[in-house]
């Protein structure tokens, strides 16, 4: 009997270690800010105990990997996509929220510095997003 040797185990196997590269930036990333929403809010709270420079380079890393490890997903794009708008519309608004707590300033300029901090991220969002779609698109 012959031993053919198993390709698809290594697929399974990087498949596999790109799943856990992907699941260890969405973690980093949701514990980073939700470590950053938590000190802003008490100060000295993290920081005291926990150097969070530390947790953002793992979701530096993290990401980047995954980012450049990446296969493409042509049929889950489409069905992913209100996901995605969800995903704009609460980091706006804990940006903008955030933006706007921590402005000092009274008066209408702390309005209008968090309106356009929010505005920003949902015009760049919503630029990649599209910019997305054509590009897989024309392939």
């Amino acid at each position: 009997m012959i031993l053919k040797p198993q390709t698809s185990t290594n697929v399974d196997i990087l498949g596999f270690a790109r799943t856990i590269l992907n699941e260890i930036f969405k973690i980093s990333l949701l514990t980073y800010l939700l470590f950053y929403v938590i000190e802003n809010l008490y100060p000295g709270f993290i920081s005291d105990y926990f150097n969070t420079n530390i947790l953002l380079a793992i979701t530096a890393l993290s990401g980047t990997a995954s980012a450049l490890w990446s296969e493409n997903l042509t049929g889950q794009r489409k069905l992913a996509l209100w996901k995605d708008l969800g995903i704009v519309f609460l980091v706006t608004t804990l940006a903008t929220g955030i933006t706007f707590y921590n402005l000092q300033m009274s008066g209408w300029l702390r309005y209008v510095i968090s309106g356009l901090v929010g505005a920003t991220i949902v015009l760049i969002s919503l630029f990649i997003l599209f910019e997305e779609d054509e590009g897989l698109e024309e392939s």
